[in-house]
């Protein structure tokens, strides 16, 4: 580099107009003309040549390069962003112009495909914006987007790449005047990071509080709101919301048009995204439209060979397939197939995703041999292998497909193909074992995108969406053992069935757990109450709108999206001052078989189901043997409806004949496909005493008292006698969980507690608008009164308020009140007490000791059925604020009856378990009934859910104290006999008569 030998006043002086010509050089090149920007840079750069200008000169060469990226001629863009970057690095102190040149230098190589690089300058360019203006700043979260987006489109580690786009949100919305477009470029990243992880709830609020941004901005960036649109859109398409994608492609379209940007490959992005919606609401004609569009444009701007040309193909074989033209399909499938093995720089994933495609058509067909073909060709490129042979089936590693985790899709294809293979070419056994480790790799990549989920709604979607992978490893399993008598086949059934229950309730008692463990002040867990309360209000007010695109949604996602970020800052603050405390990666790991067949002993059944479409599977434990059963659907979930309703409804004075016929029919149906074949298996005779049955429904399952099905059809056809039946709770307990685990597993040690809170609804005395009195409700709590020590409250004291401040610090919860559930809207389903309405996700935040929690309420136990994680229900919210078991009801109970069982339940508890103390209360109500109140709705709506060994005491005894007490008095009073027994012979008291001593003594 030349120096001026000028004097250093000449020097500032010409440095001047070198900075106003730097300055306009910036601002055309915000404006996107970038040929004159670049002339401009170029002129700055050889003037800063003579004028000793090192940093501007850094500048000027850091714009330059910049200019080149957008041109996307990396070779000069590397040429003179490392020049800058030399210069930076070799000077005294880190200037600005010095930032700036190692942040270009990281987008650069990020762009070219060299990760550690790009981190490497972000982190550099980080480091000297912090030191210059701290953390606070504008350029300090440009450099956390920049490292987010290394994250997010390079290494695709969307979690550390959230993180960062986070950071740089917390930074510039506590700036007065935040920097629009950093804000904007923040929200899209997460917008875009969300939907990648299919968490397409969060990824539309995210969207939404970018479109907030930028139309803040003056003047509003129209090309990135264009962009917002269209990302937005491809949300609601990857949602299945396709009619609310169809208004927002047509709003990008519209303002691309009138902005005049009609040949673009943004605009064909929006008409291929638009046909792909057309296709999936059946507009087969309009979709084909779009794609002939969006070919229209590609080939306008001569981009004869690219990738997008191949999209274009592969969306019109969509359509066709769609439309049932196959073979023409086939073709452009095919087409696109040829292009993107001719184009150098194409996604491996889009040929993998044609391959699919291909594979789609020729399975319809019955090729499934040329299918798989196809299948594992695309497989083998996403994971950047060679194609194998021919007959070469095997699977990539995990290791290889854990960063592209959207392959589960292909590989249970897959896996689906070789068992429709295997049936048609004989049964080959190596067909059926390669379908299984399809499966088992699929499901290891699901458990990434299920884990990278934040909402709870979008996990509960993604599992029930590819619910069937699980069924199809299930039915390989079962055929495998059938065909082997290989137990292993048993232990990956269970394995698969029993992690898939309860996965988001384990993860939640997992932190509970570690909450618990750290003894966080309640003052601190309010502040995640408050904030769960109206995240789930939100989602509540979500849940209803129906409308596309309603302008109310945008309103309320930005509000949610606003708290779930005050929840993540509230959760960093906690986990920084209490670590480990709230922040679980994934639950636990579920129980193995062999663990379970140890803690489950000989003496007693364990089983857990899975409803699939087609069948249910049952795998069954008993004496140390395991078996796996197999039986059709059937009419099954249409009788556990029925049967549901029918109970709900009770006796019925005018259809007793109709109500009884029915309700006998359907519970020895029910009995006959669901505990026969275990009994069977178990080789256990029903018409004895059977051992303690432990269950782990599934699906509608969940809603079905298992202790109310009949062994045996009644003896007298016509007469209504529900006494007489042959019940399942007369031969067996019945006790229910989630999952294995938290049926059998120990619970860790929990602080002191006292013993009993009992809550109890008035007797008549005292209402609340909308809400009856409960007469039994107060006979409830006077008869456990009598057996257990405690505190009572009743009447008006019985205040929600009142309860959650005093619930954690019990072993014992019962709770004699009002109870509503909701089958659609999980966010409706509450407790009444005098003072207000208690939800199920009020309870998601509070800290329970409780070792059993007893809801003789009204539908606790009922609620929405999800596949896998069970019912969302209020007795759920308990399981989640830390309960070990849960005594709930399915459905609505009469509060009279209800007080008798539980006083002959609360009776049995300090002998027995919770499950057989509540079994020996129903029996002893069977046998005080009559015809009539034997009727199950009476007495088997009660069941008992979670841990089930006996209830550990609190600080009093709530079983033993009065045993207690009395071996004392007795021990006490024995000694002072023996005492005086000793010392009476003794005894001489001055002045007594002769006689009167020997009266004494003999009588006293």
């Amino acid at each position: 580099m030349l120096c001026c030998l000028s004097s250093v006043t000449a020097v500032a002086s010409q440095q001047e107009p070198i900075q106003h010509l730097l300055s306009r050089a910036n601002q055309v090149y915000q404006r996107g003309v970038y040929d004159s920007a670049l002339f401009l840079y170029q002129t700055v750069a050889q003037r800063c040549l003579f004028a000793n200008a090192p940093q501007l000169h850094i500048a000027a060469c850091t714009g330059i390069g910049n200019v080149f990226m957008k041109r996307r001629d990396y070779d000069h863009a590397t040429l003179y962003l490392d020049s800058a970057r030399s210069m930076a690095a070799g000077a005294e102190d880190r200037s600005a112009e010095a930032g700036e040149a190692f942040y270009a230098c990281g987008v650069l190589y990020d762009l070219i495909n060299q990760p550690d690089r790009a981190l490497q300058f972000h982190r550099e360019a980080l480091a000297i914006r912090r030191k210059l203006w701290g953390d606070q700043h504008a350029q300090v979260a440009e450099s956390y987007n920049g490292l987010g987006e290394v994250y997010r489109y390079t290494l695709r580690d969307y979690a550390s790449a959230e993180h960062k786009f986070q950071q740089a949100v917390e930074i510039l919305t506590s700036l007065s005047s935040p920097d629009l477009k950093q804000l904007y470029r923040s929200y899209y990243n997460l917008a875009t990071t969300n939907r990648l992880k299919n968490d397409f709830e969060k990824a539309s609020g995210y969207a939404y509080k970018a479109i907030d941004a930028l139309e803040r901005m003056r003047p509003t960036d129209t090309p990135a709101l264009m962009r917002c649109y269209g990302m937005l859109a491809n949300i609601y398409n990857n949602q299945g919301a396709f009619e609310k994608s169809i208004v927002y492609y047509r709003k990008a379209i519209g303002l691309r048009r009138t902005s005049g940007m009609l040949y673009t490959s943004e605009m064909a992005n929006d008409y291929k995204n638009l046909s792909i919606a057309y296709t999936e609401t059946k507009r087969v004609a309009l979709s084909l439209a779009c794609a002939d569009s969006a070919r229209h444009i590609l080939l306008a701007r001569n981009a004869h060979d690219s990738a997008e040309l191949a999209n274009v193909s592969i969306i019109r074989g969509k359509a066709l397939q769609a439309a049932g033209r196959n073979p023409l399909a086939l073709k452009h499938y095919h087409d696109a197939l040829a292009i993107l093995e001719r184009y150098a720089d194409a996604n491996p994933l889009d040929i993998t995703n044609v391959c699919r495609h291909i594979s789609d058509v020729l399975e319809a067909d019955g090729k499934y041999k040329e299918g798989l073909l196809y299948l594992q060709r695309g497989i083998c490129v996403a994971a950047g292998e060679g194609i194998h042979a021919q007959d070469d089936m095997r699977n990539p590693s995990f290791d290889k497909l854990k960063n592209i985790p959207q392959c589960y899709q292909e590989l249970s294809q897959k896996g689906d193909m070789l068992m429709k293979l295997a049936e048609e070419q004989g049964q080959p056994y190596t067909y059926w074992r390669l379908a299984l480790e399809c499966f088992k790799l699929s499901d290891r990549l699901m458990d990434l995108h299920w884990q990278a989920q934040d909402r709870e709604s979008s996990r509960l979607r993604f599992v029930s969406i590819n619910y069937a992978i699980y069924e199809a490893a299930l039915a390989c399993a079962h055929h495998l053992y059938g065909r082997t008598g290989d137990v292993r086949y048993i232990s990956e059934a269970f394995s698969l069935i029993d992690k898939s229950k309860g996965r988001i309730l384990r993860a939640r008692l997992e932190e509970v757990g570690r909450q618990l463990q750290r003894q966080i002040p309640d003052s601190i867990m309010q502040q995640e109450r408050t904030i769960r309360h109206a995240i789930a209000s939100l989602q509540q007010q979500l849940s209803k709108l129906q409308a596309p695109a309603d302008s109310l949604e945008r309103v309320i996602n930005t509000a949610l999206v606003a708290e779930e970020e005050k929840l993540r800052l509230w959760q960093e603050r906690t986990g920084a001052r209490f670590p480990g405390a709230v922040v679980v990666d994934q639950p636990v790991s579920p129980m193995e078989l062999a663990m379970l067949k140890s803690k489950l002993g000989d003496n007693a059944v364990f089983v857990e189901y899975f409803t699939g479409k087609t069948h249910i599977y049952a795998v069954a434990i008993y004496a140390g043997k395991e078996h796996l059963l197999r039986f059709p659907v059937g009419t099954t979930e249409e009788d556990v409806r029925t049967l549901g309703e029918l109970l709900a409804a009770g006796v019925r004075e005018k259809l007793l004949r109709d109500d009884y016929a029915v309700y006998t029919r359907l519970a020895t149906r029910l009995g006959e496909t669901l505990l026969a074949p275990v009994f069977r298996a178990c080789d256990l005779k029903t018409d004895q005493a059977l051992p303690p049955v432990f269950i782990v429904p599934d699906g509608i399952l969940n809603l079905l008292p298992f202790q109310a099905l009949l062994l045996t059809a009644p003896d007298r056809d016509g007469v209504v006698d529900y006494r007489q039946l042959d019940y399942v709770v007369r031969h067996a307990s019945v006790a229910y969980s989630y999952d294995a685990a938290s049926l059998f597993a120990h619970p860790a040690e929990r602080t002191r507690r006292r013993n009993l809170l009992a809550y109890g609804w008035s007797d008549g005395t005292e209402q609340v608008a909308g809400a009856g009195s409960l007469p039994g409700a107060r006979q409830e709590l006077e008869a456990i009164a009598g057996i257990m020590r405690g505190t009572f409250v009743a009447g008006r004291a019985a205040g929600k308020r009142s309860f959650l401040e005093q619930a954690p610090d019990y072993a014992v919860l019962h709770l004699a009140l009002h109870g509503k559930a909701d089958a659609q809207d999980i966010y409706n389903c509450y407790l009444q007490f005098q003072d207000g309405k208690l939800f199920a996700h009020e309870l998601y935040s509070l800290r329970l000791k409780a070792d059993l929690t007893v809801l003789s309420a009204c539908e606790t136990g009922y609620g929405k059925s999800f596949r896998a994680e069970g019912v969302y229900s209020v007795a759920r919210g308990f399981f989640h604020a830390g309960a070990r078991n849960v005594v709930m009801s399915l459905w609505r109970i009469d509060d009279g009856t209800t007080a008798s069982l539980m006083q002959k339940f609360y009776a049995g508890l300090g002998q027995e378990t919770i499950g057989t103390a509540l079994a020996v209360a129903q029996r002893e109500y069977l046998q005080e009934a009559d015809q009539y109140t034997a009727h199950p709705s009476y007495w088997a709506g009660m069941v008992s859910w979670g841990n089930t060994h006996k209830i550990t005491p609190g600080e009093e005894d709530p079983f033993l104290y009065g045993v207690v007490s009395g071996m004392i008095f007795l021990v006490l009073t024995g000694t002072l006999l023996l005492t005086w027994k000793k010392v009476r012979s003794k005894v001489s008291i001055p002045g007594l008569p002769a006689p009167a001593m020997k009266y004494l003594k003999e009588n006293v």
